[in-house]
């Protein structure tokens, strides 16, 4: 698989995660900003765990690191986002 594939995956599943456990967090009425500093905390965390889980070297990107955090940013925050929702709408039906 190609390396910017699997970052792009990488953030994609954590910001699927964090969505979920932000939408939880939604649900027990917690401070509205605190799914949002949870968002940006595990960003930070998935791009330092990126480089050991996926085995792949920064320089290998054509940009550096600045292309190691600027290529998943907008997956990590759009499915943060969409699973946010979706797990919320779900859990105020049920």
């Amino acid at each position: 698989m190609i390396i910017e594939t699997k970052l792009l995956a990488f953030y994609g599943g954590v910001g699927a995660l964090v969505g979920c456990l932000s939408a939880v967090l939604s649900k027990m009425s917690v401070v509205a900003y605190v799914p949002l500093l949870l968002a940006f905390a595990f960003f930070y965390l998935a791009y330092k765990l990126a480089v050991p889980v996926l085995k792949i070297v920064p320089v290998q990107f054509s940009g550096g690191k600045k292309k190691l955090i600027t290529s998943g940013i907008g997956s990590y925050f759009f499915l943060w986002i969409l699973f946010w929702i979706l797990a919320y709408t779900f859990l105020v039906q049920f």
